[in-house]
């Protein structure tokens, strides 16, 4: 049984032709070697991104993710293979104890901003907290409102 999508949902003007094709076929999908080409290229990019994050000493590449990474942040993270980017990740204010200068806590969390299709409003994509990060995530929650 196929099943398509309503053409009512609009997707982003950026999403590749093959991507909205696919989208409205649903599962009635064939394995069309134009699309898979497609796909295989657009893979291919999203692997030297990655890779281009990787190599880049400096954390300041838009793909990496060299402070998620870190040894004193590298236990914040429930799964290994989901980190937030440096760009898009958020960012903690500081705890002090008065008249000092040291942070009591890091400004990591595993968190990441992400905006929605239109650009109208951000939401704050996270992992589940841990049992060690449960003090990081309510500062999150409590500093983002």
């Amino acid at each position: 049984m196929s099943r398509s999508r309503p053409q009512s949902t609009a997707l982003p003007e950026h999403v590749p032709e093959f991507l909205r094709c696919a989208y409205s076929a649903g599962d009635a999908v064939a394995a069309d070697p134009a699309a898979l080409r497609d796909f295989n290229k657009l893979q291919e990019e999203e692997d030297r991104h990655i890779n281009d994050a990787l190599d880049d000493p400096t954390g300041e590449h838009p793909y990496s993710w060299s402070i998620a990474v870190e040894h004193d942040n590298r236990e914040k993270n429930r799964y290994t293979n989901i980190l937030p980017y440096n760009r898009t990740r958020v960012m903690l204010e500081p705890v002090r104890l008065p008249n000092d200068d040291v942070p009591l806590h890091s400004d990591y969390v595993n968190a990441s901003w992400v905006q929605a299709p239109g650009g109208i409003r951000s939401y704050i994509a996270t992992q589940g907290p841990l049992p060690r990060t449960f003090v990081d995530f309510w500062r999150m929650v409590w500093q983002e409102k």
